[in-house]
């Protein structure tokens, strides 16, 4: 699906082009309506899959994970030496002993993971390139958090502390939650089809595009309830959700996300 992202957060006013200056650990002064948008940010993410936490276990499954994923893009650096702290506050953050590097087209990529002490694991992709016209290191990063059902508030604590890095960007980080339940056993098409429909209804989400084959299920819909939006295909959606048997789990599993799926299916 060629999906193309445009991020609304209702409760805040965003500048499309705010971009962050120099580093954000040099800095003297931090924002306060710019650390305090970042928490609601996350607070209203937490807020998103305690929802899709409740909507999966009223269709009778159970939870096996609970998913974040935070963006950044468009980071700025004047220097390569602003760029290395940037590395080194993620590292110190995420206990990263280790990066993995390598080139891609004139793009250097940083990958590690790792796992804290209460068995949430932690991936992280760091992306760094010089721009040619100004002379300046720009920077994205994803940072995947995955846990348990009862680990959400550890999850949004870790947030918490990944986004002080970022705490004198003025943009707001994107945040996508999942939360994937299983279901004992294979269950047939059609039943998938109706404990996919119990979701979406649980969350208010309507239909706006499909995909129904043998082996996976898949439905794209809006729902009034959530605060951030895609577009696919010149349509609005905000809530996925997908089902499929998987062999080695040994059951039906069901997946949903805000405002997309981003784990495999």
């Amino acid at each position: 699906m060629n999906t193309k992202e445009t991020w609304k957060y209702t409760l805040f006013a965003v500048c499309a082009a705010a971009v962050l200056l120099g580093s954000p650990l040099l800095a003297g002064t931090v924002s306060l309506s710019a650390a305090a948008s970042q928490k609601q940010t996350v607070e209203l993410a937490v807020a998103d899959m305690s929802a899709l936490l409740m909507a999966v276990k009223k269709t009778d499954a159970s939870i096996q994970e609970v998913q974040a994923r935070v963006k950044r893009e468009g980071l700025r650096f004047q220097t390569e030496q602003e760029a290395e702290l940037f590395l080194q506050a993620i590292a110190k953050d995420l206990d990263i002993r280790a990066w993995t590097k390598e080139m891609k087209e004139g793009m250097r990529i940083y990958r590690a993971a790792s796992e804290n002490e209460a068995g949430v694991e932690r991936e992280i992709y760091v992306s760094l390139y010089t721009s040619g016209s100004k002379s300046e290191i720009v920077a994205g990063s994803a940072l995947t958090l995955r846990g348990k059902e009862n680990q959400v508030p550890v999850l949004k604590a870790m947030m918490e502390s990944y986004l002080q890095i970022f705490a004198n960007s003025s943009e707001l980080p994107q945040i996508i939650s999942c939360v994937r339940g299983k279901y004992n056993g294979k269950l047939e098409n059609d039943l998938q089809k109706k404990k996919a429909s119990q979701l979406l209804a649980a969350l208010k989400g309507t239909m706006v595009e499909s995909l129904e084959e043998e082996t996976v299920l898949s439905y794209s819909a809006y729902s009034p309830l959530f605060h951030t939006v895609v577009e696919t295909n010149q349509r609005t959606m905000n809530l996925q959700v997908a089902a499929h048997y998987d062999t080695y789990m040994q059951g039906t599993m069901i997946t949903v996300g805000i405002p997309i799926i981003t784990v495999e299916y």
